[in-house]
Parts: C-alpha cells; structure tokens; sequence
C-alpha cells in the first residue's frame, strides 16, 4: 500500500505505473520497506485493491 500510495503521489497513473514506479525507486523504498521478494507485479496491486479484498 506505502508503494502505491507514493506513486499516486508523484503521478502514476494505472497499476503498470504503480509497478514502474516501485522498480524505479525500489533502492529508497527498501531502506524502511521489508521487500524480500522484490516489487510487487502490476497484477498484484490490481488483486490487492480489488474491492471485496478485505471482506
């Protein structure tokens, strides 16, 4: 979720550019993200943010 809400932020705009984003900073962000997988793909932000998710 902090991925994507930084990207929106700074002008992302879709899933893809939430996923470019996070390559793109990936080196800030795992200074206080635990990322040991790497950044997520664009489908996984779209399956996250899914409404009914958390139901």
């Amino acid at each position: 979720m902090t991925i994507a809400i930084c990207a929106v932020i700074c002008g992302a705009n879709g899933w893809v550019g939430i996923e470019t984003y996070g390559c793109a900073k990936y080196e800030w962000l795992k200074t206080f993200l635990e990322l040991p997988n790497g950044i997520p793909s664009h489908d996984t932000f779209a399956r996250v943010f899914r409404p009914g998710v958390c139901s």
